[in-house]
Parts: C-alpha cells; sequence; structure tokens
C-alpha cells in the first residue's frame, strides 16, 4: 500500500513520504485515486458509498477535492484560437 502526505497551507500543496501524524486520512485503492484526481468521480459521494475509508476530521476532504478539476461534463468547453 502506497501512502502519500499532503499538506495544504494558505493555497501553497506539498507532497511527500514522510510518516507523521495526519488531520485526515483517506484510504482507497489506486484506481479510485486517480480517478479522484482527474476528475471523474466525486470523492465525498465516495466517501458516503463507503469506497473511501476516513479517519480525522472528514471535512478536510472537501478542501483536498477542490483542488482537483469537477467532472469532465462540468467543464468548460475550450475556445479554439481563430487567426
Amino acid at each position: 500500500m502506497e501512502s502519500w502526505f499532503l499538506q495544504l497551507d494558505k493555497g501553497d500543496v506539498k507532497v511527500s513520504r514522510r510518516k507523521t501524524k495526519a488531520d485526515c486520512v483517506a484510504a482507497m485503492d489506486t484506481e479510485l485515486c486517480d480517478a479522484l484526481v482527474t476528475g471523474e468521480i466525486n470523492g465525498f459521494a465516495a466517501a458516503l458509498r463507503g469506497d473511501i475509508s476516513l479517519e480525522g476530521e472528514v471535512a478536510l476532504l472537501l478542501e483536498f477535492q477542490r483542488l482537483f478539476p469537477g467532472p469532465p461534463g462540468d467543464r468548460p468547453a475550450q475556445r479554439k484560437a481563430t487567426a
């Protein structure tokens, strides 16, 4: 099992492999993590379904999720440059 430590500080994100006490721990499989990061799934909904196991300050999952894009259908269409 892989473990990552993410630190959010006034908009800055630091990622490391250090082992330390976390305010919130979210445990999920790699495939689900990839889907969360790409915006394919909603982390809060996945937690409610029991797909993500949470410990600690679970409200931090909402802050974490805001770092990633929303679902593909919710993204604004990209405009093509015109000459």
